[in-house]
């Protein structure tokens, strides 16, 4: 069933979208995946990631098809929680102009004139940004509450130094099922990042959000890292990545891809709530992976 399912997506992707009958491929609880979603998930993926087109066909389904699942289960859970999916029109429309600007567009308006171009509706990132928006919305209202930050030990760390560092980071965060897997699957992700490149590799290993995107988080200050990845990142140089570092939900592997340092005092109340921010952000992140993979589980996905 899977290699007729394979043959029938390969085939859809050099087809023009509603020359082929739109077939149901999977079925998550009680939502569909059909040949027409994997479609434009793929010519969304192209979008915001260029990498993507150095993967074989088979392999670029394989991630459509898993972002599809994922985007599903986060929308049914969405559904237990509120009443309607929709957020604030002025709210989207700044995030779609961030989002189209952060892909190297003047404006929401190019941006969309581009996505036309390629066959994908406006509407199918609209709703992917809408629920980005409320799962995180959802995640604060879960787990604000278990996130710990002490505030006296950022002010007492700030008063160490008088420089600031920088890093432009990229991840991947990716799972195992025990021990004995970690060598395996970190052999197979430094082969992906040697043969191709660590874009690639993010979209293909990753499990979080970032990994449709390459797996870049951006500019991110050393002072709101935790002591074990400041630990790893201190000995390692640009272009290069870290050893795996266990996190809460997964293990991570990080790429410096540049570093930046400047002589400037940061003992301001804006610098100590940007640190405090950046903490706070990244425990909810924990929590989001660990919620998403415990939902995952009780979610019965079907082939047809």
């Amino acid at each position: 069933m899977l290699k007729t399912i394979l043959l029938l997506v390969l085939f859809f992707f050099n087809t023009v979208v509603f020359s082929l009958e739109n077939k149901i491929l999977f079925k998550i609880n009680n939502e569909i995946i059909t040949t027409v979603d994997i479609y434009n998930e793929v010519q969304y993926l192209k979008i915001i990631n260029k990498k993507i087109n150095e993967l074989k066909k088979e392999k670029i389904y394989e991630i459509a098809k898993n972002s599809l699942v994922n985007d599903k289960i986060r929308e049914i859970e969405l559904k237990k929680n509120f009443k309607d999916l929709e957020i604030d029109s002025s709210y989207y429309e700044l995030l779609l102009d961030n989002f189209s600007k952060e892909r190297g567009f003047s404006s929401s308006s190019k941006f969309k004139e581009h996505i036309e171009v390629n066959n994908l509706e406006i509407k199918n990132i609209e709703k992917k940004i809408r629920h980005e928006v409320l799962w995180n919305k959802l995640i604060v209202k879960k787990f604000l509450n278990k996130v710990k930050i002490d505030k006296e030990q950022i002010i007492n760390n700030l008063k160490k130094y008088n420089k600031q560092t920088e890093y432009l980071l990229s991840e991947i965060i990716f799972n195992i099922k025990n021990k004995n897997e970690l060598k395996t699957k970190l052999d197979l992700i430094k082969k992906d990042i040697q043969d191709k490149s660590f874009q690639s590799a993010a979209t293909i290993h990753g499990i979080t959000g970032t990994a449709s995107n390459g797996g870049l988080i951006g500019w991110v200050k050393k002072s709101s890292l935790n002591p074990l990845i400041q630990d790893k990142i201190s000995v390692t140089g640009i272009g290069d990545i870290t050893e795996p570092i266990i996190i809460p939900g997964g293990i991570l592997i990080l790429k410096i891809d540049d570093i930046k340092t400047t002589n400037k005092e940061f003992k301001s109340e804006d610098e100590i709530k940007s640190i405090i921010d950046a903490k706070t952000n990244e425990q909810l992140n924990q929590y989001s992976i660990i919620y998403f993979n415990k939902i995952k589980k009780e979610t019965q996905i079907d082939e047809l």
